[in-house]
């Protein structure tokens, strides 16, 4: 409901969770905030998306890229462009090689 009405203080809100969920392996909040905040058209969660970048988990990483896509955030393409590496997983790679292309 924060992303859908882009309330202010909404990206510091989702910050904080992301903070204390971040190395919790067990949960799946981290994934799921992910996996929504992939598809809000928002800018302002650049920082955020940025952050998703640099998560262990490739779905996370994956659901960054296309949120910087989503938002034609082309100053992170540089960034998510970075996971297009040995060692990356595959999608992960797929996904940062699209928006090298774009």
């Amino acid at each position: 409901m924060f992303i859908e009405n882009k309330t202010p203080g909404a990206v510091e809100i989702i910050d904080e969770v992301f903070t204390k969920e971040w190395e919790n392996k067990t949960t799946k909040i981290v994934e799921y905030s992910a996996k929504e905040l992939s598809t809000a058209e928002w800018p302002e969660l650049s920082s955020v998306y940025k952050k998703m970048l640099g998560h262990p988990n490739y779905l996370v990483q994956i659901y960054g890229i296309r949120g910087i896509r989503k938002n034609n955030l082309t100053d992170l393409y540089p960034d998510a462009a970075g996971l297009d590496k040995e060692g990356s997983h595959g999608q992960v790679r797929k996904e940062a090689k699209s928006l090298s292309e774009q």
